[in-house]
């Protein structure tokens, strides 16, 4: 490949006004700023700022004189050791970008392969859960927690419509929303406990939701659910909703069985907005 002096000094990062600065501190030796100027047509207040970065970059150095004179570096010592500092920092971006960027190109591969979508945001969350429970069909298993932000009767209201038309509804709700249910026509049991629980919907052994609440970096709450209808998925999600519905306890953080924690993470911090509603299906 033929380069010319112009296009090699730009690759190593170097603007138009800097490249034209440091090849006439390189060909008439050290110059003012004021000369700097006359000779390459490089605006005034232009030459201080392309001669400071050019000294950043270890390529030009300042005179002792006055006027302030300025004199490029020895190209094979400046221009080298500049190179082995593009070369660690690009070493480094890229190391850091494989590392930050794996876990979530591995977690949308899996999604795709097993038919995984991921969900982050209560609203997106609440829509899903009513869009599922509105499309069952035979049966209905669900874990529903009562704390806020949650919409407890707005989802209840869906989950008696869908008992209503026949669809056999098992409901795991937490204790203080047990005032709510008890109303319903539909089976229930209470989970005693304080601590905040996840949403879980598994709808005609066929699809399966689960949502979670945590704390991002930002230190505010978020919401993220995975709809899945990956068989392995939705059996491990009716086999926590029994274990539950038969008093046991169970980690409901099964779905590391098929995303490790770092690609979750990645899912949470890169598609706080992704997918749109509408691409869901969820607008309403």
């Amino acid at each position: 490949m033929s380069l010319t002096v112009s296009e090699a000094l730009r690759k190593l990062g170097l603007t138009g006004y800097e490249t034209k600065v440091y090849m006439a501190l390189l060909k008439y030796g050290s110059l003012t700023a004021y000369e700097i100027s006359s000779l390459t047509g490089v605006p005034y207040p232009k030459v201080y700022s392309s001669v400071n970065r050019l000294r950043d970059l270890g390529l030009v150095r300042s005179l002792e004189s006055r006027p302030l004179r300025f004199k490029v570096e020895p190209p094979s010592m400046s221009l080298e050791k500049l190179k082995n500092q593009i070369v660690e920092e690009l070493e480094d971006s890229v190391g850091f970008l494989v590392k930050e960027l794996s876990p979530l190109y591995s977690a949308v591969s899996k999604m795709e392969r097993y038919g995984r979508l991921n969900i982050v945001g209560l609203s997106r969350v609440v829509r899903g859960v009513l869009k599922l429970v509105s499309e069952a069909a035979e049966e209905l298993l669900m874990i529903l927690p009562s704390k806020k932000p949650v919409p407890v009767a707005r989802i209840l209201k869906k989950v008696a419509a869908a008992a209503r038309r026949g669809v056999k509804v098992k409901l795991l709700a937490q204790q203080d929303a047990e005032k709510l249910v008890e109303g319903l026509d539909i089976e229930f049991k209470v989970i005693r406990s304080e601590k905040s629980v996840p949403i879980l919907v598994v709808t005609d052994k066929k699809v399966s939701l689960l949502a979670t609440r945590f704390i991002m970096e930002d230190g505010f709450e978020h919401w993220s659910g995975v709809i899945s209808v990956c068989e392995n998925c939705v059996k491990n999600a009716r086999d926590v909703f029994q274990k539950l519905w038969e008093g046991g306890q169970v980690s409901v953080e099964f779905e590391k069985k098929c995303l490790t924690k770092e690609e979750l993470d990645a899912l949470a911090k890169y598609l706080k907005k992704w997918p749109s509603l509408r691409a869901l299906g969820l607008k309403t």
